[in-house]
């Protein structure tokens, strides 16, 4: 599973006359707290996390003995992934709420707070952008830029 992604879990309870046949989720072995298991079992892996695998548990409410987990394997992004923007410039930086982008025109951007969860994302349709980000808290963010399959990363400061 690849870090920043989701993957819905379902768990199928068997159960004798009127037994509930709810469960709970958690998640174990994630070092990103972002990383996280809905009450409906959708997994929600931080586009940080560094955890190389993690573990998914359904427990029953009815008899907490009985449960199911997966093991979830998570892809690391490694340089290979990573390339040059020879025109992109981002500015200023520290900015206070807007951020001038150029260059990535075609991009997706992404960005992330310093728990690794995306908390923006937004498609760059044009060469030179003028970014919105007063509702984001100051803070030290990276923005990643994903085209084709392929991304670079810019770490800038809000203040």
């Amino acid at each position: 599973m690849k870090k920043g992604g989701t993957q819905q879990f379902t768990a199928n309870v068997t159960v004798i006359g009127n037994a509930s046949t709810e469960v709970t989720w958690t998640v174990t072995g994630n070092r990103y707290s972002t990383t996280t298991v809905n009450e409906n079992g959708l997994l929600t892996v931080a586009a940080g996390e560094t955890a190389a695998t993690i573990t998914i548990t359904a427990r029953s409410v009815f008899d907490e003995t009985k449960y199911g987990s997966a093991t979830v394997t998570i892809e690391n992004i490694t340089a290979v992934d990573e390339f040059y923007v020879p025109d992109l410039n981002v500015y200023p930086n520290p900015f206070t709420g807007t951020v001038c982008l150029t260059g990535a025109g075609g991009y997706t951007l992404q960005v992330m707070n310093v728990a690794g969860a995306v908390v923006h994302t937004q498609k760059i349709e044009s060469h030179d952008e003028m970014l919105r980000l007063e509702h984001l808290p100051a803070s030290v963010y990276v923005f990643r830029l994903v085209k084709d399959g392929k991304s670079t990363t810019v770490n800038i400061v809000k203040e």
